[in-house]
């Protein structure tokens, strides 16, 4: 048996030993001036296409400021092992981190001010537990820092806000521990120090907000480790602080952001060691607090971020560990709704709001120590996720099609264990749960189905065990309380394809019988039963793709030959005349692949095997008219045994897959024909390969099954409204069995 068979027979085996290699309101009316509401933002522009890459180096407690040219500045920070020098920034358009010139003193929690002139001030913090005093200006002109005064004291974990004057407002913060109630304004064009008038109480891990009269308010924070609720505003006219209303709740390490009406949304936090999922309002106009709706999620040290829509994304933080999880806020119905997680839980990491209404994360803490380099990017608009009920029996590898009225169907796949299945299951909109229909006569994978316009469905071939191949046929027909046994196919055949011709006849393409890849092709008539032999393909496959196009010809592509190698041979078969022509080869050869009719009828091929083994990411277009291939672009991630759906928008959604035969993934992706380019679609929460995708209504599709850390139950939803998380980084969840497995098939 070939090397590409072998592993793919031995796959319903490793499955269950991939299991041993895891474990898995006041009222208090002190009157203050009045406000103004913010303007709010234009519209985003489309969204950047780029998937962020990690960092140079792990780092936590930085910051991350969005510069005048664009690019997002990461400066020093708590780093694997000692405080960082570090300074690094991001370039959007392309994705990549690029090192700068690196800072005089290595500091975490300490501020980062971006001042009228384009410069960037950093000030305090602390360094190996020292707190520090200094401060550095950092001109992007001349990458270069130059030491800046001093602050009079010395402190971290501090609020700097630039005012309107263009000067720069230190509060709070603490030294050596012990919080202060200092403050201090900055002049950068003197380079001077003046005293503020200190706080009437000492506080670290605040809040500053700028309010849109200029006035700055201070909320919360911390005394050692008691939090306090206290509440007081600074009017930089008349330099003085005035005590307002304190909070229903003490709380420090908590985010305050400026809503679009002008009130105040105090989110989170800790009061003392006890994470909060709270939230009060406070109104500028009356200077008043009022509750609101509660997160999802306890959690301090997050970020929040107001998105160009009016809404509100928290992200991570979390209490006694770090939370993946987010939300976003809707000030307008003051409720919560879940947002799609992270790829990795963290905390004490930066959050920076991009011009074209992204959002992108960086560094933070995995753990209690443990720093990240992964970088990710919140996308609006990308699309959603959220889990729905799950399937009654652990499958993947199982086929899926759409009923009328359209309910999925579920069929065969392997279990946990390896073991093929004959169980087929449904959803049921109305009770919104997973039924059982009848088993098929024996358990497939490898198998294909075909629905039929009377609501039958024909299953045929497939793998009964690793090495039993099948020529079975059968069809359980509408309201049938069995399936029943068709004529079997001319040969046993598993990752054949079968497509419904435009006449409702059934053509089965290709596949491998057990010992090579097939080219020969036969045609089921559903009404006799009968099955008739097809003009033989030009080439041997298995493991290829086949569509119907529009003018009712089948486009064959790609798929392992008898070499046991990847190609990138395409073919037409046309089945009014019973033949076959050449069409131009792939760029690059593929298996395991998708192929997606456009709306416009072209058809987009993404991923698959290469002829290395590697998964590749990149995508191409079969133009029909023309009969000619061309390129569109890559994906961010490689991928294989993925699904691709199309979207009533004429977008195709491309989910899970797995990298290089050994790492599922939670990636999706959305290509859009109309720009010839890749977005995110966010991410699934249970990696997956091998799972089914089938598209519900014009907003929804539903992903079921597949293979993660084992078989999956889980199934998740996707619909096009809400956004995604992007990045560089690639996410590896399994072990190497399966490279493991073709070393020894190779020795």
């Amino acid at each position: 048996m070939k090397l590409r068979a072998s592993i793919l027979a031995a796959l319903s085996v490793c499955a269950c030993l991939v299991l041993a290699c895891y474990t898995p309101v006041s009222e208090d009316e002190t009157p203050i001036p009045a406000q103004t509401a913010p303007t709010p933002s234009p519209p985003p522009p489309a969204a950047s296409l780029v998937a962020p890459a990690g960092t140079s180096e792990a780092r936590s407690n930085h910051t991350a400021t969005l510069m005048p040219d664009d690019t997002i500045l990461a400066v020093a920070g708590a780093g694997a092992d000692d405080d960082l020098t570090t300074v690094e920034s991001l370039d959007p358009s392309t994705g990549v981190w690029t090192l700068r010139a690196p800072v005089q003193d290595a500091r975490e929690r300490h501020t980062a001010t971006l001042l009228t002139d384009g410069r960037l001030m950093i000030a305090g913090g602390t360094s190996d537990s020292r707190t520090l005093a200094s401060v550095e200006v950092y001109d992007p002109a001349s990458d270069s820092w130059t030491p800046a005064s001093p602050m009079s004291v010395a402190r971290a974990d501090h609020t700097a806000t630039l005012l309107p004057d263009g000067r720069a407002l230190i509060a709070g913060g603490s030294t050596d521990g012990v919080s202060t109630p200092s403050a201090e304004l900055y002049d950068p064009a003197s380079d001077t120090w003046a005293p503020a008038p200190d706080m009437a109480d000492a506080r670290a891990s605040h809040t500053a907000t700028l309010l849109p009269n200029g006035s700055m308010l201070i909320v919360g924070g911390a005394q050692g480790r008691a939090s306090i609720a206290s509440v007081e505003i600074f009017d930089p006219a008349s330099g003085a602080w005035s005590a307002l209303p304190a909070m229903a709740t003490a709380r420090s390490d908590h985010s305050a952001t400026v809503l679009t009406d002008g009130r105040i949304l105090v989110a989170g936090g800790r009061d003392g060691t006890v994470a909060r999922d709270s939230t009060e309002i406070f109104d500028s106009a009356s200077g008043r607090w009022s509750f609101g709706d509660a997160m999802r999620h306890a959690r301090a040290d997050h970020t929040a971020t107001l998105l160009h829509s009016g809404r509100v994304l928290v992200v991570g933080g979390g209490g006694a560990v770090p939370l993946h999880t987010a939300e976003i806020y809707n000030a307008a119905s003051d409720d919560w709704i879940r947002a799609d997680s992270l790829l990795a839980p963290r905390r004490g990491h930066a959050a920076t709001l991009l011009a074209n209404g992204s959002v992108v994360v960086s560094g933070g803490k995995s753990g209690v120590v443990s720093s990240l380099t992964r970088t990710e990017m919140y996308v609006p608009g990308s699309g959603s996720w959220k889990p729905a009920a799950a399937i009654r029996q652990p499958r993947w590898g199982h086929a899926a099609l759409a009923l009328d009225g359209g309910a999925p169907l579920l069929i065969g796949g392997w279990d946990h264990a390896g073991r093929s299945l004959a169980s087929v299951e449904t959803f049921d909109f109305e009770s919104r749960k997973w039924l059982s229909l009848p088993d098929m006569s024996e358990g497939r994978w490898g198998h294909a189905a075909a629905a039929l316009p009377d609501g039958g469905v024909v299953v045929t071939g497939g793998s009964s065990a690793p090495a039993s191949h099948l020529a079975t046929a059968e069809i359980l027909e509408p309201s049938a309380k069995a399936w029943q046994p068709m004529e079997n196919m001319s040969r046993a055949r598993s990752r054949h394809t079968l497509t419904t011709l435009a006449d409702g006849r059934l053509l089965a393409i290709g596949g491998w019988d057990g010992s090579r890849a097939m080219s020969s092709a036969e045609i089921l008539d559903p009404a006799s039963g009968v099955w008739t032999p097809a003009a033989q393909a030009s080439f041997a496959r298995w493991g290829h793709s086949a569509t119907l196009l529009d003018d009712g010809r089948v486009l064959v592509v790609g798929g392992v030959g008898e070499d046991d190698l990847s190609g990138a041979s395409s073919e037409l078969y046309d089945p009014a005349s019973d033949s076959w022509a050449g069409v131009g080869d792939l760029a690059e050869a593929r298996d395991g692949h998708t192929a997606t009719l456009l709306r416009d009828g072209r058809v987009l091929v993404v991923g698959g095997v290469g002829a290395s083994g590697k998964s590749l990411a990149s995508a191409e277009l079969f133009h029909s008219d023309i009969g000619e291939w061309s390129g569109a672009g890559a994906m961010s991630e490689r991928r294989s045994e993925h699904t691709a759906t199309l979207l009533s928008d004429g977008r195709a959604l491309v989910v899970g897959g797995a990298r290089d035969g050994t790492a599922p993934l939670a990636l999706a992706e959305l290509f859009d024909p109309d720009v010839g380019g890749w977005q995110s679609a966010g991410s699934v929460g249970d990696a997956r390969w091998g799972h089914s995708a089938v598209r519900l209504d014009d907003k929804t599709v539903q992903i079921a099954g597949g293979f993660g850390f084992s078989a999956l139950r889980s199934v998740e939803l996707y619909t096009s409204s809400g956004g995604g998380w992007y990045s560089g980084e690639k996410l590896a969840r399994m072990r190497g069995f399966i490279s493991q497995l073709a070393e020894r098939e190779t020795d």
